[in-house]
Formats: C-alpha cells, sequence, structure tokens
C-alpha cells in the first residue's frame, strides 16, 4: 500500500498494529515538518475508511487527491480481505464523500 506522497504521508497507529484490529488508524503527516494534519479510521455510520482532519487546516486539491487515493486503497484493500462478511459492500451506504 503506498503511504509516501510528495508533501504528506500516512503512519498507522503503534496501538491498532499490534493489537491486528479489524479496522486499522492511519495519521496523516506534512512531509516538511512531519506535523499531524489528520488521521484516517473506519467511520461506521457511512461503513467506510474517512478521513478526520485537524481544525482549521487548509488542504489544496493536490493534497486532498492524495488523500482520496489512500482511502481508496483502504477500500480495496477490505474489500480483499476475508474479515468482510459475503455481500457486504464497505463504502456503499449511501454517505456523502
Amino acid at each position: 500500500m503506498k503511504t509516501e506522497y510528495k508533501y504528506i504521508h500516512f503512519i498507522e497507529d503503534a496501538v491498532s498494529e499490534r493489537r491486528e484490529k479489524k479496522t486499522k488508524v492511519f495519521y496523516c503527516m506534512n512531509n516538511s515538518g512531519n506535523y499531524a494534519l489528520g488521521s484516517v479510521r473506519w467511520y461506521a455510520p457511512w461503513r467506510q475508511y474517512c478521513f478526520f482532519p485537524v481544525a482549521s487546516l487548509v488542504f489544496s486539491g493536490g493534497c486532498l487527491k492524495d488523500i482520496n487515493d489512500f482511502l481508496e486503497q483502504l477500500k480495496a484493500e477490505r474489500l480483499r480481505s476475508s474479515d468482510v462478511k459475503e455481500g457486504a459492500v464497505p463504502g456503499d451506504s449511501g454517505g456523502t464523500d
């Protein structure tokens, strides 16, 4: 899975990595100062991974595109996973993107 982009990168939360939880948590960090920009985690009401930004941040279109790419990778990984019940399609619950 691609986690390194031109201006941002994603790191998995050490707790979710150790416990091998069903859903993972990732932190979105900027590359220049390694500051947290937000997190990516499972959002149960929409049955998909979503980006939760730190308040009052501004994102360029390119940065949002990279975040979306990461979300799409997680979605594809989850679909391939045997943990997903047959017939359930994460991300198709009618939530707004």
